[in-house]
């Protein structure tokens, strides 16, 4: 019986909501407060990582792979030596819901604080009939984000059961607004082109996005457009 009951508390330790090793087999695990994120940030700035042209892991039309810039003095961390960080943590992590894990981290889940209520993207050519000189072409774009706590968190609560991967997190341009915006945003996202534009060529992209309040202080935080230039080939 005693095996029995060792076995079972393994299992459950090895299929708790975080994965136990990191990619390079190393163990790196801390305890502490029961999230399934590390840290919260304040985005400082958003940038290009990179431009993906025909990659069939990512689509058959062009991403761009954006990286938030996180401010140096406004991030917040469950373990974190300032006990004013941790508290400011605890309130966060409290009102996104995020307190029911099992206390496990591998120190590499991010979230915003902030909420994304626009991104919108324009090009300095025409793209195709309905997409004129700088127009907007939220319609033919989407947002991937790699993992979307808030949905994992409703059918935790629901189910009592994590369901990570079952659903991919895209969520169109057009449809993110202050009325349905996009929560817990990770350090890096994708912006994926739905087609590619009637001509191929070199297109300069702007890419404006808008935060809404921070929930806890009411802070709000002006990004600066992005420029991206822009290969279709």
């Amino acid at each position: 019986m005693l095996l029995i009951l060792s076995l079972v508390v393994l299992f459950i330790s090895f299929f708790s909501c975080e994965e136990k090793e990191t990619s390079n087999g190393e163990d790196q695990l801390w305890y502490g407060f029961p999230s399934l994120v590390d840290t919260y940030y304040t985005p400082k700035t958003v940038s290009l990582r990179q431009t993906v042209i025909k990659n069939e892991f990512y689509a058959d039309y062009p991403c761009l792979i954006m990286d938030c810039v996180m401010a140096d003095d406004k991030t917040y961390s469950f373990d974190s030596e300032s006990e004013q960080e941790k508290n400011a943590f605890e309130k966060y992590a409290t009102f996104f819901g995020d307190t029911l894990c099992d206390g496990s981290h591998i120190k590499q889940h991010y979230a915003s604080v902030l909420p994304v209520i626009s991104i919108e993207v324009t090009a300095d050519r025409q793209f195709d009939r309905k997409h004129p000189v700088d127009s907007l072409l939220n319609d033919i774009l989407y947002l991937y984000v790699w993992r979307d706590y808030r949905y994992e968190f409703e059918l935790k609560r629901t189910y009592d059961k994590w369901y990570n991967g079952e659903e991919e997190p895209r969520k169109p341009l057009d449809s993110i607004s202050a009325d349905n915006p996009v929560y817990m945003l990770p350090k890096w996202f994708r912006l994926h082109f739905k087609k590619n534009p009637d001509t191929l060529g070199t297109y300069n992209l702007t890419i404006t996005m808008k935060f809404g309040a921070d929930p806890v202080t009411g802070e709000t935080v002006e990004i600066d457009p992005i420029k991206v230039q822009m290969e279709f080939k």
